[in-house]
């Protein structure tokens, strides 16, 4: 019979010791890899979800503009039908604009009624966008006319743009 030596309990405890880091090293780097796939799903989702949010906001604004632009069509189609009940008091800025300081008042005082006609054929050749431009700069409806700043609030646009719209309208009535 063979009689074998009994495991030392000092190697025994430090084979434990070195297999339970062994395991916990392996957790840790498991549980690491696991943390980093759910960042990764993390930002992929929020990603998606921001992607999503610019689309429906670019889809809002467009949507925005489309009312406005629709709203601006009516509005003009209106007063183009209101534009037979001007006034021709109403009518003395625009005449103004259009020919200017050269013009004689007495001139235009004798041509009145037929000025206001060739104004409304002419404000039916413009785009709507600028009959209603100058509907409200130059109060053809007998209300005060607006600002520029006024009307670009308004329609959301500059200034400036409304400004741009109104020397081009006055153009085409210069020479339509």
């Amino acid at each position: 019979m063979k009689i074998t030596a009994l495991p030392n309990p000092e190697i025994e405890l430090k084979k434990c010791r070195e297999e339970k880091q062994k395991l916990v090293g392996q957790k840790r780097a498991e549980l690491r890899d696991i943390a980093d796939e759910l960042r990764r799903l993390r930002n992929e989702r929020v990603e998606e979800i921001n992607e999503r949010y610019r689309g429906l906001v670019e889809e809002v604004d467009e949507r925005i503009f489309f009312i406005k632009r629709s709203m601006a069509h009516a509005e003009a189609e209106q007063m183009l039908c209101d534009l037979t009940k001007v006034k021709p008091d109403c009518l003395g800025p625009l005449l103004a604009a259009i020919f200017g300081e050269r013009s004689d008042g007495r001139e235009l005082k004798g041509n009145l009624n037929e000025l206001k006609q060739e104004c409304i054929e002419c404000l039916q050749s413009l785009t709507p966008r600028e009959r209603v431009v100058l509907f409200h700069r130059f109060g053809l409806d007998g209300s005060p006319g607006q600002t520029c700043r006024g009307m670009g609030k308004r329609y959301g646009v500059s200034g400036d743009r409304i400004r741009q719209i109104t020397e081009k309208a006055l153009r085409k009535m210069r020479h339509p």
